[in-house]
């Protein structure tokens, strides 16, 4: 099971020896995490060789974060901008709405007024028949007396 977590290591005056080093190196050289690791007051300390090497593990180990995290604020950014074109096409898709329904209650405000005009014309012409119509009854009426 690999270690995924520990980043940093205190051993400092822990009398870890230059033999006991070697194996301290090996394992340390296996792990991917480590970003800081103290070593400092061990009398009988790890050679410079040995303390070489964990310095260049903990070095690869801190480009690798960085690289981590370098993409991950990449990943982050290419998310909060896709985040943000679709709430820009979700308001241009609302605004398109809007104007269609604006567009629609236009269209029928027209036909509701040509619907009454063509209600109050009928009206006329009903009305125009009928006094046309007692005109020609008056005017039959005044006829047969006649």
């Amino acid at each position: 099971h690999e270690n995924q977590s520990l980043r940093v290591l205190m051993l400092s005056k822990n009398g870890i020896t230059a033999q006991a080093g070697e194996y301290f190196v090996k394992a340390i050289e296996a792990n991917e995490t480590l970003t800081l690791v103290d070593l400092s007051g061990n009398d009988a300390s790890p050679s410079v060789e040995q303390l070489r090497r964990i310095d260049a593990v903990v070095q690869r180990n801190r480009q690798r974060q960085s690289q981590i995290r370098r993409a991950e604020r990449r990943e982050r950014f290419a998310l909060y901008n896709e985040e943000f074109k679709c709430r820009q096409h979700a308001m241009q898709v609302e605004a398109m709405r809007l104007e269609i329904e604006a567009l629609q209650e236009r269209r029928l405000n027209r036909m509701k007024a040509r619907c009454e005009r063509w209600v109050d014309e009928v009206k006329e012409v009903a009305e125009e028949e009928r006094v046309r119509q007692e005109e020609l009854c008056e005017e039959a009426a005044l006829r047969a007396e006649a």
